[in-house]
């Protein structure tokens, strides 16, 4: 019985390694040239890599109307809706008005980093070009990062039947050689 509870706490303990976190800034374009800047609380990544994905949506029609991204003060991107990027995803909806979604991997050592005094900060510069703005323009961010202790990848239901199966086996030996 002792074996099966150790089992048991193994199980639990692996399945609840880990858990993903996602943090969202979002604000209008209300002038040229405008600049964002969010900070957010962040836990700690415990060496997990992460993703930050930057969309929007205004007038990004030359290759002179771009937005800088940073996280705490480290340049991430240059997104260019019309530079024929591969990250970057873009949708025209008419005169002066372009949508974009971009998504960036960030490394385990960088996640680290940006999470160890328990906030980000977001900062995002759109060129003096970016001007002509409506309703709709926008600007995102959202950071995904896994928090937790170990941080560690959640075990495949086929492991947890390894398991199971190699502690009922150990209890039906060390059964067997009582009653022997």
């Amino acid at each position: 019985m002792k074996l099966f509870g150790m089992a048991a706490a193994l199980i639990v303990a692996m399945s609840t390694s880990a858990f993903a976190d996602t943090i969202t800034r979002q604000a209008p374009q209300t002038s040229t040239g405008q600049n964002f800047t969010w900070f957010a609380p962040a836990g700690p990544s415990f060496g997990a890599p992460g993703s930050l994905t930057v969309s929007g949506r205004g007038d990004y029609n030359f290759h002179t109307e771009f937005l800088d991204v940073y996280l705490d003060d480290v340049f991430i991107a240059r997104i260019n809706p019309n530079n024929g990027d591969p990250k970057v995803t873009t949708t025209f909806h008419g005169a002066d008005d372009y949508s974009f979604t971009a998504t960036y991997g960030l490394t385990p050592g960088f996640m680290n980093a940006i999470t160890a005094n328990g906030q980000v900060k977001f900062f995002v510069d759109l060129s003096s070009g970016v001007n002509a703005f409506r309703s709709s323009a926008f600007v995102r961010v959202t950071l995904n990062y896994r928090n937790g202790q170990g941080g560690g990848p959640v075990p495949e239901p086929s492991t947890f039947a390894l398991l199971g199966m190699g502690a009922l086996g150990l209890g039906w030996y060390r059964r067997r050689r009582k009653l022997a």
